[in-house]
């Protein structure tokens, strides 16, 4: 990711571990077989920006209900890969797609 504070996702069907740290070749393989970071990239409240390099939110693509959405969420340590929150804050999206 070129940032120490992340999660690195492997997909379901990998081999291989996930590492602390990673080279640049190393990575680039890890990439190759599906591998995604995700850096804490923090999040966006109406015209303040907050935890930029501390802590990651993202949203997943399912409604919880119809003021709130599905997020990962993760800080120094946790990850929460099923929690909730207002639609209106502004969290990141990270787009993926199948390997061929």
């Amino acid at each position: 990711c070129g940032n120490t504070d992340c999660v690195v996702i492997a997909p379901d069907n990998s081999q291989r571990p996930i590492l602390d740290s990673y080279s640049a070749g190393t990575w680039a393989a890890a990439e190759d077989n599906g591998f995604v970071c995700l850096p804490a990239a923090g999040y966006r409240n109406g015209s303040s920006v907050s935890y930029v390099g501390d802590r990651g939110f993202y949203w997943s693509s399912t409604a919880y209900d119809s003021s709130n959405a599905c997020r990962v969420y993760f800080g120094i340590g946790i990850v929460y890969p099923d929690d909730y929150h207002y639609r209106r804050w502004g969290y990141s999206v990270r787009l993926v797609t199948d390997i061929k």
